[in-house]
């Protein structure tokens, strides 16, 4: 059925041939056509390109990376808070990371629950990904403003 897909500068067109659900076109030569034309623009997400289409890049889209890495933030967080580990050295040694990235993971274990909950499901900001958050920004302590600062629509 599909006869042709174009990749433009502002979107993707699709032509499907409809010739086949047609049953008996008197002239085999004559294929009705039908054309889309979806909105889209390229959008770089860490390493990857994505397709990003009316703002959401899909509908679910689980970054296990990303889960793993909030999660490994609230385990190192509650062994400081507790008192099992006595330094975010010895989690950086026990852990065989450097103390800047123990650093730079900390802040995600104080993300809004309602972040993390669309993290978990998968329904994150198309440009959210780990190296965004432990990188690029410095993540507000106040949860509207994470909201606003990651990109989270209300």
């Amino acid at each position: 059925m599909i006869e042709r897909v174009d990749l433009l500068q502002d979107g993707i067109r699709i032509t499907l041939s409809l010739a086949t659900l047609i049953a008996g076109l008197p002239d085999k030569n004559l294929s009705p056509v039908m054309t889309r034309h979806i909105p889209m623009r390229v959008k770089r997400r860490g390493v990857e390109m994505r397709l990003v289409i009316n703002s959401v890049a899909s509908k679910t889209h689980i970054d296990p990376v990303l889960i793993r890495t909030i999660a490994r933030a609230h385990v190192w967080s509650e062994e400081l808070l507790s008192g099992r580990v006595p330094s975010m050295t010895e989690i950086a040694s026990r852990s065989g990371v450097s103390n800047s990235y123990v650093k730079k993971l900390m802040p995600l274990a104080f993300l809004a629950p309602d972040i993390i909950e669309a993290i978990t499901a998968g329904k994150q900001p198309a440009h959210l990904t780990t190296q965004m958050l432990i990188r690029q920004i410095s993540i507000p302590l106040y949860w509207e403003e994470q909201k606003r600062v990651l990109g989270f629509k209300d």
